[in-house]
């Protein structure tokens, strides 16, 4: 018998603003997030553009320990699923019958490319030993799985542009078929945390 689904909770970390109302309110006036890369502008020949998650504040959702082992993809994550998880009003959770599906394309990929950069120019030793910890794309919906004492179903889909719309179906047709109570699911990517 299939069991009827519903989303009971969001949360939001993006360009357009850190909760539902404010990325509402932005998309309501046609703000644009896209800006050309600092450094591009004076370059006629190279033009990159970006859409940078200014003034997040990891230190909110997260403790110390965590804010330095983790990439700001999945700070993001913890940050909006907290929010999912308020609005949603949810207090308690059995710890085997929730499932974390999270879906990332690019996950820590610019975490990773200064690392080979910091690599190159100074050595092995100017990298972080967190490296590893940092850049694993399932790295999101392990924080979430181990901020909230989950130990049920806990995926990362990774279908380019459609993973975060993947991860949100394949959590509905879990809750749907009984597998799980309840899945907290979205999207993530990675990024260069701008100034707190």
């Amino acid at each position: 018998m299939a069991l009827n689904v519903a989303i009971t909770g969001v949360g939001v970390v993006s360009a357009l603003g850190h909760s539902p109302a404010e990325l509402v309110e932005r998309l309501a006036r046609d703000d644009i997030a896209v800006e050309q890369v600092p450094w591009t502008v004076d370059d006629p020949d190279r033009t990159e553009w970006w859409a940078p998650v200014r003034d997040f504040d990891p230190t909110r959702w997260l403790d110390a320990k965590t804010i330095e082992g983790t990439d700001p993809f999945a700070q993001y994550g913890v940050a909006a699923t907290s929010m999912a998880i308020e609005d949603a009003g949810i207090g308690d959770f059995d710890p085997v019958r929730t499932g974390v599906i999270i879906g990332t394309a690019k996950s820590a990929t610019q975490t990773f490319e200064h690392s080979q950069f910091l690599a190159d120019r100074y050595g092995r030793d100017a990298i972080t030993s967190k490296l590893m910890l940092k850049v694993w794309p399932n790295m999101c919906a392990s924080q979430i799985a181990m901020r909230w004492g989950l130990h049920g179903i806990s995926l990362t889909i990774s279908t380019g542009c459609a993973s975060a719309l993947d991860a949100i179906g394949l959590g509905a047709r879990m809750v749907q078929s009984g597998m799980a109570d309840v899945a907290l699911v979205g999207g993530v990517e990675g990024g260069v945390a701008l100034g707190v």
